[in-house]
């Protein structure tokens, strides 16, 4: 397992504003 199945709030915030 590489990173969790589904993306924290954390990461999809930092995706959302790259």
């Amino acid at each position: 397992c590489e990173k969790n199945p589904l993306p924290t709030k954390d990461t999809i915030e930092q995706e959302k504003t790259a």
